[in-house]
């Protein structure tokens, strides 16, 4: 996926999990994984998505209001 442009640095990334339960054939879970460094803080966030077609998506409010604090306890 491209730069999130997060903190002082920011990788994310998608990939596909395979689950199985007993004897079931696995199943295709989406993950989705947004890693961002502020200071000598590395913060890892990751969703997956087990209930409904497409992307698994990490809520880009939630990132940002973590990284707000993160920089708040680095000052």
């Amino acid at each position: 996926m491209p730069d999130p442009g997060l903190g002082s640095e920011s990788v994310s990334f998608r990939l596909i999990q395979l689950v199985a339960v007993g004897d079931e054939e696995p199943r295709k879970v989406p993950v989705t994984v947004t890693m961002v460094r502020v200071g000598a803080t590395v913060a890892t966030f990751q969703s997956t998505n087990i209930e409904r077609d497409g992307h698994a998506v990490v809520p880009p409010d939630v990132v940002s209001k973590q990284l707000t604090k993160l920089a708040d306890e680095n000052r």
